[in-house]
């Protein structure tokens, strides 16, 4: 089905802020890495994203939602 907002549960939301960009890759039917934004973090086990256009995809589990941004870069110092 296709939503233009998705409440997700997750093992832990405390990586999630509202207004913050993150990415969704479905496991089933629409698996293209798609962005989105958090519109809330209602629980420690719920975030919800909202997508501009809509986000379709068949899969009822087994999202992988990440912060990675490809435009970004990145510093790592050990």
């Amino acid at each position: 089905s296709s939503a233009s907002s998705v409440t997700f549960t997750v093992t832990s939301s405390s990586i999630f802020s509202v207004n913050q960009t993150v990415f969704v890759t479905g496991t089933t039917g629409n698996t293209t890495r798609t962005e989105g934004t958090v519109t809330a973090v209602p629980d420690i086990y719920t975030v919800t994203i909202s997508f501009t256009p809509a986000y379709t995809s068949a899969a009822s589990t087994g999202y992988q939602i990440d912060i990675y941004n490809p435009k970004t870069f990145y510093i790592i110092t050990a």
